[in-house]
């Protein structure tokens, strides 16, 4: 069964500043919080009409193509943030939202190509890194992946998702003393993750160390009681413990907490 990883997604710029226009900006600002994005776009759209400075367009047309995204009109995003790239070169921001809408439409190179653009300006930018090796990651390249990771923690040495996502890919690599050394590691610093607890059961699982596994899980399930994913690891363990039936009741309690019966199919085949 995959587990759930503590994922990162691309950082949006919704909102840009300026001394000008600030009534504009305002409306624009209370657009947002209402989630009313048509209206922003159309707000953005008139507020780049007036705005002359090529560092302040690019913001706005950055924004522009978020609000153009959360309506689904992709093509026209795409547009938006290339017009901020245009404007001014060096905005990461705007690599980093276009390569989020690339990633979401399925165009891994060119999203590999702007999120490498952004490092280059900046090479410790924690959006582009972390989504970086996300991205790497599903696409199946591990030691890229840890590297970009590895890359961020050196400026953010605690950062709890960066720590627990290292961990998790060690583990793909079957360096799993070292994930299981590095997430005991993160639960001194961040007791209460039950994120961080279910990940090290599923390393103990793989050791088969089920009893452990079980601790964990159960630990997880005491922080977090609708964290439907520690209800299947939990099944897991008690699985390997030879306990079917409680391992079944815990298969059924993560199917009410939000996992869908067909992905438990193979672990609930004796399961009445």
């Amino acid at each position: 069964m995959k587990k759930v990883f503590v994922l990162f997604f691309s950082f949006i710029c919704v909102v840009a500043y300026s001394q000008p226009n600030v009534a504009l900006l305002e409306k624009i600002n209370e657009s947002v919080r209402n989630k009313n994005y048509v209206v922003a776009e159309k707000l953005t759209t008139k507020l780049l009409k007036k705005e002359k400075d090529n560092r302040m367009r690019a913001k706005f047309y950055s924004d522009l193509g978020t609000f153009q995204r959360k309506q689904g009109k992709n093509t026209k995003s795409e547009a938006s943030y290339s017009a901020a790239i245009k404007c001014n070169p060096n905005s990461v921001s705007s690599y980093v939202n276009r390569a989020g809408l690339y990633e979401s439409l399925g165009k891994f190179n060119e999203a590999l190509s702007d999120y490498g653009s952004a490092i280059k300006i900046n090479p410790t930018h924690e959006a582009a890194l972390i989504n970086r090796a996300l991205l790497h990651k599903k696409q199946g390249n591990m030691d890229l992946a840890a590297s970009d990771l590895e890359t961020f923690l050196v400026k953010r040495p605690a950062h709890m998702a960066a720590r627990s996502n290292l961990a998790n890919i060690k583990k793909e690599q079957g360096k799993l003393k070292e994930a299981l050394s590095d997430l005991t590691d993160l639960l001194v610093d961040y007791p209460r993750e039950e994120i961080v607890f279910n990940n090290r059961a599923d390393v103990y699982l793989k050791l088969e160390q089920f009893e452990h596994a079980l601790i964990d899980a159960e630990s997880a399930i005491l922080l977090n009681e609708e964290y439907a994913t520690a209800y299947v690891t939990k099944g897991e363990a008690l699985l390997g413990l030879g306990r079917a039936n409680k391992a079944c009741a815990a298969f059924n309690k993560a199917i009410s907490t939000g996992v869908r019966k067909e992905q438990l199919k193979d672990l609930m085949k004796d399961c009445k």
